[in-house]
């Protein structure tokens, strides 16, 4: 019995080592553990959007012999989709994985997260316009300013849930550098929607126009007379001047001839109304005399009042006075 123990002792000693090692192994190939991001698929009813973000993925740890998960390919994996019912709400869903194409051989360990939430509310659309104070960056060359900026569509049509689109009055579009620019210009830019779960339907581009005009400069003319024309009988005027502002390039300004300028108010309305007091607005077509390159700030001008004055009562002849007063003697 020793001598069968002993014999080819060497080489048992080798296949017992072999066996060990073999069996570690095996061991061990067989409890390897990877983690895969899977996508994450969303098919939501028609008409209902997400009211929150929700991950684009879940990560998926799998099991196997280490041969075995080498032959993992995730984009062979598939995806994970969740499909909620066509009501708005708040609800908790499982994240399933038996539609996942695992190779034999593998197995799902675990999955993070296990659930999800999602909240659905039903879709809207609006029409909104674009914020032009909001579009521009930089400054123009000295001597220049920004004039009018349009857009061309100048309306889009932004979607997404009936809660947040009610709130949107507008969207902004890329900013448009105007550093050192001295002309008109044209450029196009996406439409940026400045809240969360709002999109813009079909095109996001608008072609943005941007003037750029000579920097005006105003003028202030103090006392200018208000001439009413058209109205021969009395009537008072509040105020009897005004004060303009005039705007325009340095060198147009610099020809206004302050005591050429009048404000006039046609009166013929009140010629042969009865006694009463008006109120009027005045614009820039009232003044006159203006020099070219010169417009008026229509929005300090002041309210004018004016009041028509009853006529006196004609005179009495003389005949008519004395004879009242012999009548009055006799009584």
């Amino acid at each position: 019995m020793k001598s069968w123990l002993l014999e080819n002792l060497g080489l048992k000693i080798i296949a017992l080592i072999v066996s060990v090692v073999l069996f570690v192994l095996v061991r061990q190939d067989a409890g390897t553990v990877i983690s895969v991001e899977v996508p994450l698929v969303l098919r939501l009813p028609s008409g209902y959007v997400l009211t929150e973000e929700v991950p684009e993925s879940v990560s998926v740890r799998l099991r196997g012999r280490e041969s075995a998960l080498r032959a993992v390919h995730v984009d062979e994996l598939g995806s994970i989709s969740i499909s909620p019912a066509p009501s708005s709400g708040r609800a908790k869903f499982t994240v399933r994985t038996d539609s996942l194409l695992l190779p034999a051989g593998v197995e799902i360990d675990s999955v993070s997260p296990s659930s999800i939430s999602l909240t659905l509310e039903e879709q809207a659309s609006r029409r909104v316009p674009i914020a032009a104070e909001k579009a521009l960056s930089g400054k123009p060359s000295p001597g220049h300013q920004i004039g009018a900026v349009s857009f061309r569509p100048d309306m889009v049509e932004i979607t997404g849930p009936r809660s947040v689109i009610e709130t949107v009055n507008h969207v902004l579009v890329e900013p448009i550098d105007v550093t050192g620019r001295t002309a008109a210009f044209s450029e196009e830019r996406w439409v940026v929607p400045d809240r969360r779960l709002v999109s813009v339907s079909g095109s996001a581009k608008v072609t943005v126009r941007v003037d750029v005009v000579p920097k005006a400069t105003e003028r202030v003319v103090l006392g200018v007379p208000i001439l009413v024309l058209e109205l021969s009988r009395r009537f008072e005027l509040l105020p009897s001047a005004v004060d303009l502002v005039l705007v325009g390039e340095e060198d147009a300004l610099a020809q206004i001839e302050p005591a050429r300028l009048v404000v006039t108010i046609d009166g013929s309305d009140e010629q042969e109304a009865p006694a009463r007091t008006q109120q009027l607005t005045i614009g820039a077509n009232n003044v006159h005399n203006l020099p070219p390159g010169v417009a008026v700030d229509e929005q300090r001008l002041p309210t004018i009042f004016l009041r028509t004055i009853p006529d006196d009562p004609p005179p009495v002849p003389v005949e008519e006075v004395q004879e009242a007063d012999v009548v009055e003697e006799m009584q």
